[in-house]
């Protein structure tokens, strides 16, 4: 029997998890998934015991969840019954090394990081974590002051090569951590000699300072155990060490991980914490909340949701705790539950407080813009940018202040204010530069925020320049399942399509769709974005099949997760309604661009110079040009001219492409001077964007040339051909005046 239970816990023991924490790539806002994990590990127990927690309630809740999780195993049963009847705090490490359901409920907890289960086993592992520091207080009395234990795994390959990799940085145990103070026990766990071929033996030798590291808190707990001859010593949560080296034995086959006790991991944590203090408001937050940010700022965003949604039990008051609700609910596109949570946090923060004001008010206009509601969300982030300039005009507010320009800025390019939004958008991005401790986080939303403001403008050379110098940043400091290596590639494949490198576009377009798979939950609106503009360049390059059914999958996907008069809905039909154009079928592309149409004005208005309402217009116009009813297109085309010339910067490439058409159009009804005047405004705008050796201009100059031809042929043929009218016009009367003069003559002989 002694040796089944060893085995089992030879077996449980295998699973360890780690977190590791590279220095070089550290950064208190910039959250890779390990080093928020590692940070998460050093909050969780002060966390723990900073809730609220009525001892008879926590133990009911506990009780309850290990009811339900064990029913049907008579066993354990009989143990939560045992430990309901029975247990005191004191008991706290007895039970834990009795490896029976707490032990295996907590541990599986602590690995997978899930903040319900330890928030219902609160009760427990504040109990436990309270013994383990009486413990180590006994350890530092009567101990040397040098410890030497040991701990023995088995481990992958993949394992071992990160921590080879990891060599001087530091390392946490996700968990409480097992080891003894003998190497032969610890080499036994570690299967040294055992001849098994699929796992690496790893002996970790540990060095601990009582001294001077107080918060490496371990304590003996071979007298509790079931097998005291193991001589285990048992850690804390939150214990970190420094891997100091890594050996590999080729004699024994074996691997020698040496670690020693560092208090660096509180360091990192407190430099965390102290960010984003200063991120919420520039008074005092507790840890509770912080840690709730932690989660989201780990991407773990359901997570941090429900972990919100529990403090509101007891803290139903606190702004800061709707704010945390929000912003889970905005990033998983939730958008009209975060606003009605951010309007929570409104009417309860501290209205006298600048700083979380113009904060809401900026979670606002975001979530707002998002939703597609652009003008409300002008509305509140001018709200929370005037707040911040007439109370705080002091450099302390600058990247607050960065925020809100990045988002105005994005704001004015989609309502047809592109002057404004670059404006904007420059602002951001030189108040970011300007910072004396730029996070690279909010350098690369600058750079990304300008680079769209360019390509809004035409300057797709810059905005290319611009998100190019953001995805490096991006990979250099940021996981490869973040958001904002996705947004990056898609704008880049967004710049290389403005350039008309359709084949580049699609490359990139695919990398961003298969980020954002790893992001977004399955149902997401962004899904829509890369399968949009995948479909525009397969359009582009006349492969219609492939390019509608992306539009239909972002299409299917927008109508499981937006209204129905939303624009992203407007913008995919659209381009649906494009594909059926260049296939020649009229109805129904017209039928698409009216709905479209119908879409943007129930949002925008019908009287406004919406750039979307004058592209539906000028495609309209498209379908009336092959048509051959030329009238018709003109008219459309003109609507379009006068909306974007009203909203588009000068020369803006998109009035190059309505003048072309209008030319066309001209061109077809023999009207050659009207022509000739829209072929030499489009040339005009392609002159300042494109190299006169572009076979654009080259293009179009030939076409001038022909047009002027015609008009030369027309004028010379309407000048001969009066010509030939006036002599025939001088004959007829020299014949009429003749006649009369015959007639005269006549009638004189005849008196």
């Amino acid at each position: 029997m002694r040796s089944i239970r060893q085995t089992i816990k030879l077996i449980e023991q295998q699973s360890l998890v780690f977190s590791l924490y590279n220095d070089i790539q550290k950064s208190t806002r910039n959250l890779a998934k390990e080093s928020g994990s590692f940070i998460w590990h050093q909050l969780v127990k002060d966390v723990l015991h900073k809730m609220p927690t009525d001892n008879t309630t926590g133990k009911h809740e506990m009780l309850l969840t290990c009811y339900k999780y064990y029913r049907g195993n008579k066993k354990e049963l009989k143990n939560i019954q045992l430990f309901e009847q029975s247990y005191t705090p004191d008991d706290a490490i007895r039970w834990y090394t009795k490896n029976c359901f707490i032990y295996r409920l907590i541990n599986k907890a602590l690995r997978t990081e899930d903040i319900e289960v330890l928030y219902t086993f609160r009760y427990y592992i504040v109990d436990l974590s309270i013994c383990l520091c009486k413990g180590y207080n006994l350890l530092k009395e009567f101990e040397t002051k040098t410890l030497k234990l040991y701990r023995g795994i088995k481990q992958t390959n993949e394992e071992i090569e990160r921590l080879q990799k990891s060599v001087g940085n530091l390392i946490s145990t996700n968990g409480f951590f097992s080891t003894t103070r003998s190497k032969i026990v610890a080499e036994m766990y570690a299967g040294i000699g055992s001849g098994d071929t699929k796992y690496e033996s790893l002996l970790f030798e540990i060095e601990i300072n009582t001294e001077k590291q107080a918060n490496c808190i371990c304590t003996d707990v071979s007298s509790y155990s079931q097998f005291p001859d193991e001589q285990e010593v048992l850690f804390d949560l939150g214990t970190v060490f420094e891997i100091a080296s890594i050996e590999y034995n080729s004699t024994d086959r074996y691997w020698t991980c040496k670690m020693m006790s560092t208090n660096r991991g509180l360091e990192i944590a407190e430099e965390y914490l102290t960010f984003r203090r200063n991120e919420i408001t520039a008074g005092d937050v507790d840890l509770v909340i912080l840690f709730g940010n932690l989660l989201y700022d780990m991407g773990e965003y359901t997570k941090s949701e429900l972990y919100f949604k529990n403090l509101l039990a007891n803290r139903g008051n606190d702004a800061n705790i709707y704010l945390g609700i929000g912003h889970a609910q905005y990033i998983k596109g939730e958008y009209e539950e975060a606003i009605k949570n951010y309007k929570y946090a409104y009417d309860m923060c501290d209205k006298s407080d600048v700083l979380i004001v113009s904060k809401i008010l900026n979670f606002l206009g975001f979530t707002h813009k998002f939703n597609g509601h652009h003008h409300i969300a002008l509305d509140y982030l001018s709200s929370a940018f005037k707040i911040l300039e007439e109370n705080e005009p002091s450099d302390k507010c600058n990247r607050l202040r960065a925020d809100i320009l990045k988002m105005l800025s994005s704001v004015y390019c989609y309502l047809e204010n592109d002057a404004k939004g670059l404006e904007c958008a420059e602002n951001a991005l030189k108040i970011i530069e300007n910072l004396a401790s730029c996070v690279h986080l909010d350098l690369i939303e600058a750079l990304t925020a300008a680079a769209l403001a360019n390509r809004k403008a035409g300057d797709y050379d810059t905005s290319l320049e611009r998100q190019k110098r953001a995805l490096k940043i991006v990979q250099q400091v940021l996981p490869d399942n973040h958001q904002y290596l996705g947004v990056a590639l898609n704008n880049i494949g967004k710049a290389n399509y403005k350039k008309c490198n359709y084949e580049k576009a699609i490359e990139y377009y695919e990398r961003c769709a298969a980020v954002y798979s790893k992001v977004w939950p399955v149902y997401h609106q962004r899904h829509a974005i890369p399968l949009n503009h995948l479909g525009k360049s397969y359009f582009r390059l006349k492969n219609y099949e492939k390019a509608l059914n992306y539009y239909l999958e972002a299409l299917e996907m927008l109508e499981k997760t937006v209204s129905l008069n939303h624009t992203d809905r407007a913008y995919t039909i659209k381009n649906i309604g494009e594909v059926y154009l260049d296939l020649l079928d009229f109805k129904k592309a017209r039928h698409y661009f009216n709905q479209a149409l119908d879409i943007y004005i129930e949002k925008f208005g019908s009287n406004t110079d919406q750039h979307d309402i004058a592209k539906c217009y000028h495609l309209i116009g498209q379908v009336y040009f092959k048509q051959y009813d030329y009238d018709h297109a003109l008219e459309h085309f003109h609507i379009t001219f006068d909306m974007w010339q009203k909203t588009l910067i000068e020369n803006h490439p998109d009035l190059a492409l309505c003048t072309m058409n209008i030319a066309r159009a001209y061109l077809r009804k023999l009207e050659y001077d009207h022509g000739l005047e829209y072929l030499l405004k489009t040339l005009h705008i392609y002159e300042r964007k494109l190299s006169f050796s572009d076979p654009t201009i080259i293009y179009l100059q030939n076409l001038i040339s022909n047009t002027k031809d015609k008009i030369e042929k027309s004028s010379c043929f309407t000048n001969r051909h009066s010509d030939e009218r006036l002599l025939l016009f001088f004959l007829l009367r020299i014949t009429f005046l003749l006649f009369i003069l015959i007639t005269i003559i006549f009638l004189l002989w005849k008196l």
